[in-house]
């Protein structure tokens, strides 16, 4: 004996028409999730733990600068220049490697300076050039008591080896004096 069987008619379900509360729990499993269907906009902040992250996923620069490598040089010796040339009042050297600290290559030079000028209405600044090449960093200031501030530069072009920092203080009038006390510059991988 033969059964024959028709199928009268397929029901759909409307987009939209399934509701979080009619999901029952456990009902979306990862097979049932398409590649690529759950986006950034989708997932709440710090939805994802440190324990769900994979090794090595979150890398250099999507972290948080506190988390990156640094090397640190500072300098409080007060240096002061009158007049318009850019002087130098310091140098020092650094060197980029591919083979150094498991793999550090600097890719920014962050500085953090004082600057101060004599008169307010002429402005004090520093410039900082790497290897005798054109300026990198300029910071300004027409402050009269040290002004902290913060200048950065990509390297990552750089080649591999020594390279010599310069920096360099003038004023925006001939009479009138910048003076530079606390410096500090960072590398950043």
């Amino acid at each position: 004996m033969s059964i024959n069987l028709q199928r009268v008619g397929e029901a759909t379900i409307p987009d939209g028409s399934i509701t979080t509360i009619k999901l029952a729990n456990d009902a979306v499993t990862d097979p049932k999730i398409a590649d690529g269907s759950i986006i950034n906009s989708k997932l709440a902040a710090l939805a994802i733990s440190t324990g769900k992250l994979q090794n090595n996923v979150v890398t250099l620069a999507k972290s948080d600068r506190a988390l990156k490598i640094h090397h640190l040089l500072t300098d409080d010796t007060e240096a002061a220049e009158v007049g318009t040339t850019p002087t130098e009042i310091k140098t020092y050297k650094f060197i980029k490697a591919a083979n150094v600290n498991e793999g550090f290559v600097p890719g920014m030079l962050i500085i953090q300076a004082d600057l101060k000028t004599s008169n307010v209405a002429q402005q004090a600044k520093m410039e900082l050039n790497i290897d005798g090449g054109a300026v990198v960093i300029t910071l300004t200031s027409v402050s009269l008591t040290a002004e902290l501030l913060t200048g950065e530069a990509d390297i990552s072009a750089l080649a591999d080896g020594s390279h010599t920092v310069s920096v360099k203080l003038s004023n925006a009038d001939v009479a009138e004096t910048t003076t530079n006390q606390l410096f500090t510059s960072f590398l950043e991988k």
